[in-house]
């Protein structure tokens, strides 16, 4: 499985513009009310527009369908972090805006969302994987 960054879209999807089995597009989001399930739908109808049948575009709520307790339900608490605890979102921001940070919390977390996403990634056998999210592209990449 090839991980895709910043590419351009000839280097992305190449064979899309040949005959033979339509390109696997796994698009991660968490639908947390902040934008993502609106930014996954944009890239598949985008993808779908320019490849039409030469692409197969699955999306799923990643975080909340395929990971372990309690990180499956760090979505629900999005909204009131956001909206009515901003101090709170304030602080994780800026405590996971570290790199040692960002590596603790990975070592942390990674037992309990590495699983569920290889067990999703070997399901879907995605040609490619796009993540709306940051978090994903961590693990990801660690698996």
């Amino acid at each position: 499985m090839k991980i895709f960054t910043r590419r351009r879209q000839s280097e992305i999807l190449p064979q899309a513009m040949y005959p033979g089995d339509p390109k696997r597009v796994l698009i991660l989001m968490s639908n947390t009310g902040g934008g993502h399930r609106a930014a996954a739908e944009a890239i598949e109808e985008a993808l779908i527009h320019l490849y039409s049948d030469t692409v197969s575009v699955t999306v799923v709520d990643a975080w909340r369908n395929h990971v372990a307790w309690p990180v499956s339900k760090f979505g629900n608490s999005y909204a009131w972090l956001v909206n009515d605890a901003l101090w709170l979102w304030k602080g994780i921001w800026l405590l996971e805006n570290r790199p040692k940070a960002v590596k603790t919390s990975i070592k942390t977390f990674y037992p309990l969302v590495a699983p569920g996403f290889l067990k999703l990634f070997k399901s879907q056998k995605p040609d490619v994987i796009v993540s709306v999210i940051i978090g994903d592209t961590a693990h990801i990449v660690k698996g």
